[in-house]
């Protein structure tokens, strides 16, 4: 194994076990399954985490929103030379009542009581800047010299002042904090996280609190410090990736577009060329348009790939066929993947097919015949997406990706980018998986 594949092994491992563990409960054995994370987990940080506790939460996501911050910070080496945390609640007011400093615990199980024991004020408003003034002049002061900073804003709303929390903000970011935003649901406006991060790279959206996990390991990545994963990593192995992709009505026309931005910048974190990494696609609604589609063998090179998915057209199918997509994909498309390389498939949908026996049969047929399978749902779970059949198409769970809509598909694209290689490196026995 050479030097760069094992330390990615190690780094990816550590997310991945970061962001293994499910909900409703929270995880407590981690020390253990943490072990290759020495990397990141041993640097001396201070964490701070602004939560929301306002009416429109409602006590089970504040609970879910806990443990979210529980898990993370169990990740690190809490102590008061290596990680600490801070946290303060706000909601019609800051909770000063409640806030604890970064000095308050730095022994892991307190810090973790402490965080569990935090009370849900369901307070009548949302005061985000307030909140965010308070850390920077309360805690933040209490940081150590010459260790790095970081601030994290977990909110379900939009602040009653926006225009104060986009200034409290930045005047954060101007005194070196990095600030993370996490939205939770569909009333947080993508424009508000923006503010409140100073950038996209550190904005993060889910539907709901119980997708909370999906963002914890790009926030322990982020957080690290580390620098992005070298592309060399995984993209010079052979690789075949089939894209299968929802052009069904219930998408606008520009989200479907939106759709084909996301899967351009994918394929250019990998090399394309017909020894390294090829790439299919197939679009699927009422059946599959298969004069749309294209082979592994029909463009050699990154831009040809890149403008023929550009080029693909919405056909808003009154139908979601989402099984002849897969059957379309594993029988056409794979059938002229080469022998010995890593085979991806990765299905794009914002709805429920209609046939849901059919996709998951097909989907299992894909997997028995080798096929990594991972689902992208577009949507919120419950109304127009089923977990259920996205964990159905990927086969497990740590292959679903779910985005609030096709504007936050971004928020996913490092996890993709990090799951897709790592799979990639475990077929040619890199890395366990």
């Amino acid at each position: 194994m050479n030097a760069i594949a094992m330390w990615f092994g190690v780094i990816l491992a550590c997310l991945l076990i970061a962001s293994s563990s499910s909900l409703p409960q929270p995880s407590h054995n981690l020390e253990k399954r943490n072990a290759p994370c020495k990397v990141c987990k041993q640097k001396p940080l201070d964490i701070a985490f602004i939560i929301d506790s306002s009416s429109s939460v409602w006590p089970e996501n504040f609970t879910l929103g806990l443990w979210f911050v529980q898990d993370f910070v169990d990740i690190y080496d809490i102590s008061p030379t290596k990680v600490r945390v801070a946290a303060v609640t706000f909601g019609d007011r800051v909770y000063t009542e409640q806030a604890f400093h970064f000095g308050d615990y730095t022994e892991k199980e307190a810090l973790k009581k402490a965080i569990t024991d935090l009370e849900f004020m369901a307070g009548l408003a949302t005061e985000t800047g307030e909140a965010i003034k308070f850390y920077r002049e309360n805690l933040k002061p209490e940081g150590r010299d010459g260790v790095k900073q970081i601030c994290v804003v977990l909110t379900d709303g939009n602040s009653q002042d926006t225009q104060k929390t986009a200034d409290e903000a930045q005047l954060t970011r101007e005194e070196g904090i990095e600030m993370f935003a996490i939205g939770v649901g569909h009333s947080v406006s993508e424009t508000e996280l923006r503010n409140i991060a100073g950038t996209d790279n550190n904005v993060m959206s889910v539907s709901n609190y119980d997708l909370l996990r999906t963002v914890k390991s790009r926030l322990a990545y982020k957080a690290c410090g580390s620098n992005p994963i070298p592309e060399v990593v995984c993209r010079d192995n052979p690789i075949d990736i089939s894209f299968v992709v929802d052009s069904s009505s219930s998408i606008d026309p520009n989200d479907f577009q939106l759709g084909q931005d996301f899967l351009k910048e994918f394929v250019q974190t990998f090399h394309v060329a017909p020894d390294n990494t090829r790439i299919s696609l197939i679009t699927f609604g009422n059946g599959v348009y298969e004069e749309d589609a294209f082979d592994f063998d029909t463009y050699d090179e990154e831009e040809d790939v890149v403008n023929a998915i550009r080029d693909v057209p919405f056909r808003a199918g009154n139908y979601t066929s989402t099984g002849a997509g897969i059957k379309y994909m594993l029988d056409k498309q794979m059938a002229k993947a080469r022998p010995g390389v890593a085979r991806i498939a990765i299905v794009l949908t914002d709805g429920q097919s209609q046939e849901w026996q059919n996709t998951y049969d097909e989907a299992k047929f894909a997997q028995a015949a080798g096929v990594s399978m991972f689902a992208i749902g577009v949507g919120k779970v419950g109304k127009q997406l089923s977990m259920e059949e996205l964990e159905k198409i990927a086969g497990n769970s740590d292959h679903v990706f779910v985005a609030a809509d096709y504007n936050a598909l971004n928020t996913i694209k490092f996890e993709l980018d990090s799951k897709t290689c790592m799979s990639v490196l475990h077929t040619f026995g890199q890395i366990p998986l």
